[in-house]
């Protein structure tokens, strides 16, 4: 399957990482896969009907993929916020 195109916009990630940010205050705890249900739930509501970088409609996206984004595709900018959350 070839590599989707679809970037995401500051904005986008901006968002994404404020509900990341949100759910680390709250949990007082790195996050699990088990927490990426209310994440991704919160990103497809706030997103949904938002256009991407390249001019592609922002499509929900599942948890699982959602997890996968945040801890492979944007590994470092996470492990960044969740110092300065929980410190460490």
């Amino acid at each position: 399957m070839a590599k989707s195109s679809v970037r995401w916009t500051e904005e986008q990630l901006r968002c994404l990482f404020d509900l990341l940010r949100e759910a680390l205050k709250q949990l007082q705890r790195p996050l699990e896969h088990r927490d990426f249900f209310a994440i991704t739930e919160a990103v497809n509501r706030r997103l949904g009907g938002t256009v991407n970088s390249s001019g592609v409609q922002f499509h929900s996206k599942g948890s699982h993929t959602m997890h996968t984004f945040v801890l492979k595709a944007r590994k470092a900018e996470y492990e960044i916020l969740e110092r300065s959350v929980l410190g460490g």
